[in-house]
Order: C-alpha cells, then structure tokens, then sequence
C-alpha cells in the first residue's frame, strides 16, 4: 500500500478500489472532523446535508474525506457493484474523483435492526484547518475478505463456517487489513478514538484472543459495536476506525 497526497484537499489517502479509498490521513495544520447525522437521510440527499455543513465551515466539497452509509440489506457482488457505479457518479459529480482514483473512505453496512428501507447517510469525515498536532486519520471500512480488492465469492475467508477456527481466521483476516492502513497511514491502535466492529453473529467469544490481545493498552478505552451486517452477502464480519479530535451531531 502507498499513501498519496490528494491535490484538491489537505489530506492524503490509501488508493484502494474506485468505490472508495482505504483510508485518509489530515495534513499539516489540518484535523478531521466527524460528523454523525441526528436523523439518517437517503444517500444521495445526505450530500446536500454535507454540503451545507461545509459550507457553514466557509470548506470547499473537496473537504469531503469519509463517508459512512446504512443500506437495507446485505447486497449480491452484481448489486454492490450497481450502488457504487451510482455512488461514485456522485463522488464525480462533485468533482471528487482524483486522477480516476476515488480518495474518500467509506463504511457501508447493513443494520440487522430496525435497519433502513434505502441506503441512508449515517455519518461522514472533513478535513479543515486546524493547529492540532496530533494524528488524525480514518480507516475505510473492510469485510472479511482474503483480498480487500477482489469483490467475488471465492474471495471470502471460510464462508459459512461457524467453528472457532474460521472465527479467528475471518477477525484475524480484518484485523490484518486494519493494521495495514494504520502502518500505511503512519498511525497506530493507540492514535484510535474510536474503533467499530460490525457483526450480527456472535463474536464475543473470540474478542480477547483476535482483537483485544493485538490493541493492547488502546483497547482499555473499548469497542463500538454496531449489530449490522457488512454490505456483501456472505460476508460476517467487517471493522473501521479512526482517529479525531472532535465529533459533532448534525
């Protein structure tokens, strides 16, 4: 993985697929800032919501860094790839798109609970000035997938199994991926603020052994877990994290 400085903005970022990046880091005199919605919108509204709050900010769209999504179930490989095309015309539209490459990250997961009739916009990261010298990062989220590029069945680590095996195996898989980016992004488990799991089977015999064990004193400050599925079928088991000063509700 390499890190790359995006020339519209003051933030740089993993290039992954073109539906998203793997995670973006503020530069110099720069912080990112989250910001959560009080009341879910559907997708394609939600940017107007992100528009205006840039704006309020005096920020260009080009502020944009992460995104975060709630879709109604978990989707075929065929329709993930339809949402994205959709998604990223979005993205294009707001003159986001880097050199064909797409820097925003993204989370997109299904609720197992009172979950959405649409995809919604949940929450989305920006980039402004700032003096904060500490990291400030956000980790795209990632699915239980052997490799995070390669959006096929055959892909998906053990599927379908429910041993104690395939549960290491699949939460190690993600844990690696998440420890990749920070390395990439130049961070560690201990500049996270806030570190998400997502999973509606039951992982929490395996916490301490796949994830506590490997966040070590980062792990004292705990784990938000959402009761929702990652957004392909058969995946199990998906997680993102980030690294910010300040969270806002909008």
């Amino acid at each position: 993985m390499s890190l790359k400085m995006n020339p519209q903005a003051e933030y740089s970022y993993i290039p992954a697929i073109t539906a998203y990046s793997g995670g973006v880091r503020s530069a110099d005199e720069s912080e990112i800032v989250h910001a959560t919605l009080k009341t879910p919108v559907p997708w394609a509204k939600g940017f107007d919501a992100i528009s205006d709050l840039l704006a309020s900010f005096e920020l260009e769209r080009s502020a944009l860094c992460g995104v975060e999504l709630r879709c109604e179930k978990p989707h075929s490989f065929d329709g993930f790839d339809a949402f994205n095309n959709a998604y990223e015309n979005k993205l294009a539209q707001w003159g986001l798109i880097v050199e064909e490459e797409n820097p925003i990250a993204r989370t997109n997961v299904a609720p197992a609970h009172l979950g959405p009739n649409q995809t919604e916009m949940h929450a989305f990261s920006f980039v402004r000035p700032s003096k904060c010298t500490e990291p400030s990062f956000v980790v795209a989220g990632a699915g239980d997938l052997i490799d995070q590029s390669l959006l096929v069945p055959e892909s998906i680590v053990r599927v379908g199994e429910k041993s104690k095996a395939a549960w290491i195996a699949r939460i190690s898989q993600v844990m690696d991926e998440m420890e990749i980016r920070m390395k990439t992004l130049g961070v560690s488990w201990d500049d996270a603020s806030t570190v998400d799991v997502y999973c509606a089977a039951d992982w929490m015999p395996y916490v301490e052994e796949s994830i506590l064990a490997r966040m070590g004193q980062s792990g004292l400050r705990g784990l938000h877990w959402y009761y929702s599925r990652p957004p392909i079928e058969g995946l199990t088991f998906e997680m993102d994290l980030r690294g910010v000063a300040q969270e806002i509700w909008v």
